[in-house]
């Protein structure tokens, strides 16, 4: 259950990155149309400071992680920009449909976000009709300069009548939601990169991914001899 004791459940099952690739910096942008997300913050190093800002209630938080530590927070309808000193893992977590806001849509689902280090410049994602999934969507989070280089299906984001909304201190950020048919969408950046996710509700359904990311090595990783 997601949050425990919200009716509807779940197996939820990720492959964990590799800790060469946890990033800094994560971009977290509400699932469309309900009320919460929750999210967990594992770190890989002790001593290791994670804020989260953009927070709608509350003002922004920070805490303190120690190795293989880990932190849960809520964002109601709010996106949010992660950040640590030390490289993390960002687990995002769909609540359940009777917990969401959605009177039974939707269900319990996890994904793995991938850090603003390691942005792609192009991904194809796919929406599923499968298992009774009624409503599909991509979220697409980007450098705020490249919003209007992106595409999808070859087609801008204006021409889905939707625009980005900036993300953080200095609105260096941006993402938007769209609400897609099902099948394959191809995400095209003429920029610097993006990352994107997708997702979809159905009763008492749901499923969630990330759209891939770069997996560049920016972390050293030490172990000890035994």
């Amino acid at each position: 259950q997601v949050p425990n004791g919200c009716g509807n459940r779940d197996n939820l099952l990720e492959q964990m990155y590799p800790v060469e690739t946890w990033g800094r910096e994560f971009i977290a942008v509400p699932s469309a149309l309900v009320t919460e997300d929750i999210y967990r913050v594992i770190a890989s190093e002790n001593n290791t400071r994670v804020s989260v800002e953009g927070q709608n209630s509350g003002g922004n938080q920070t805490f303190l992680l120690s190795a293989g530590q880990w932190r849960e927070f809520r964002l109601n309808r709010n996106p949010s920009l992660i950040l640590s000193d030390k490289p993390i893992n960002v687990a995002h977590f769909l609540v359940g449909g009777l917990c969401n806001g959605l009177n039974g849509l939707g269900d319990p689902s996890m994904l793995m976000l991938n850090s603003n280090a390691q942005l792609r410049d192009t991904v194809t994602l796919f929406n599923s009709p499968f298992q009774n999934i009624l409503r599909n969507f991509i979220n697409i989070a980007c450098r705020s300069r490249d919003t209007a280089s992106i595409t999808v299906d070859g087609r801008t984001i204006a021409s889905f009548s939707q625009s980005f909304r900036s993300l953080g201190p200095g609105g260096e950020y941006a993402f938007v939601s769209l609400e897609l048919g099902a099948g394959a969408h191809t995400l095209i950046s003429g920029g610097c990169g993006l990352i994107a996710s997708a997702y979809g509700y159905g009763q008492a359904e749901s499923y969630a991914y990330g759209g891939g990311a770069n997996f560049y090595k920016i972390n050293s990783v030490q172990t000890e001899d035994g």
